[in-house]
């Protein structure tokens, strides 16, 4: 009988979560996450927001920003620089004033 190869599908936060759940269940004391569930995380911000996946996971909003930028750099916002100078004409869009001051 053939068997037919189905692709893992990305985790959800729900797997995330039980995954931590498990690990924070039969850690040693004060030991650090491990890098598998830090990049777990990490591979939710496609779908999902930093601010979401971290309280949902318990974690520290500004670690786990962190590991999305060394994990995920590709899912950072470009910025885009340009040396070229831009001068705008606002004269042109603004009508003219006049002011009178009167003085005694």
């Amino acid at each position: 009988m053939d068997q037919q190869f189905t692709p893992t599908a990305k985790p959800t936060i729900e797997d995330v979560r039980q995954r931590f759940e498990q690990w924070r269940e039969s850690r040693k004391h004060r030991t650090p996450i491990p890098e598998s569930l830090w990049e777990g995380a990490a591979g939710l911000c496609a779908d999902h927001s930093i601010y979401r996946i971290s309280r949902s996971l318990h974690l520290d909003y500004n670690a786990l920003k962190r590991r999305v930028c060394y994990f995920h750099p590709e899912s950072l916002p470009e910025f885009v620089t340009s040396s070229a100078f831009v001068e705008l004409d606002l004269k042109a869009s603004l009508p003219e004033a006049e002011c009178l001051v009167e003085m005694e």
